[in-house]
């Protein structure tokens, strides 16, 4: 009996020691599929921002720019380096957002752009503390020679803007009715659109209304297409 009794007691507790093994093993296969679901959506989200980029000496603008949050301050510079030219060890970067409010001096080379706040439509801006910037020399215009040409040589050439226009007239002669229509009636100031005009840098990166993009090319009045203000792109 005692034999028996012994026996009857170790199959329970290996009985046991079996169920035991089986609950373990289920909760740490939970564990690990939470785990390893965690992880996928984790690897599976998007980090990826776009970030405008201003420069404070030079008049390029970069409207959309790739970044991660992940990335550290130091590469975004060394990725500005790049771009712009600036040194990285002579750069400063802020985050502002699309009106030009200040949201962080991002001053930690180690820091992310996330722990920044950085989000799509933001703007980085640029400060370039080095005192022989090349941008000094390229944004500056002294001591360049202009080129002047007079009205004779002008007319002489084999194309130029009065030869174009006369040809458009004489092809569509719409046009000029339609000029001499909105200068007769005064529809607009001379300085239409001059507030607009004024925000707008030659070299910056735009998007038409078609959806092409291009660099502008001429900020400025334009007389014989009429009053106010014209931006000039030039397209991709």
């Amino acid at each position: 009996m005692a034999e028996g009794h012994l026996l009857k007691s170790s199959g329970q507790v290996t009985c046991q020691g079996q169920q035991m093994f089986y609950e373990l093993l289920l909760n740490n296969t939970q564990y690990m599929i939470k785990f390893y679901d965690s992880l996928g959506k984790a690897l599976n989200q998007n980090t990826t921002i776009k970030l405008a980029v201003e420069h404070n000496i030079s008049s390029l603008k970069v409207i959309e720019a790739r970044y991660d949050l992940n990335q550290t301050v130091l590469s975004v510079k060394e990725n500005i380096e790049m771009r712009f030219g600036s040194v990285a060890a002579y750069t400063k970067l802020q985050l502002k957002d699309p009106k030009g409010a200040l949201i962080a001096e991002m001053n930690d080379d180690m820091r992310t752009l996330g722990s920044y706040g950085a989000a799509t439509g933001m703007v980085l801006y640029v400060i370039d503390l080095n005192p022989t910037s090349i941008h000094k020399e390229i944004e500056s215009f002294e001591g360049v020679e202009k080129y002047v040409i007079s009205e004779e040589d002008y007319d002489k050439l084999p194309e130029n803007f009065r030869k174009w226009k006369k040809e458009m007239i004489k092809k569509y002669p719409q046009l000029l009715e339609q000029k001499q229509a909105v200068v007769a009636t005064n529809q607009f100031d001379p300085d239409y659109m001059s507030e607009l005009a004024s925000t707008v840098s030659i070299g910056s990166r735009c998007k038409i209304e078609s959806g092409a993009r291009g660099s502008v090319a001429f900020v400025g009045k334009v007389v014989d297409l009429g009053p106010g203000y014209y931006v000039g792109v030039v397209l991709d």
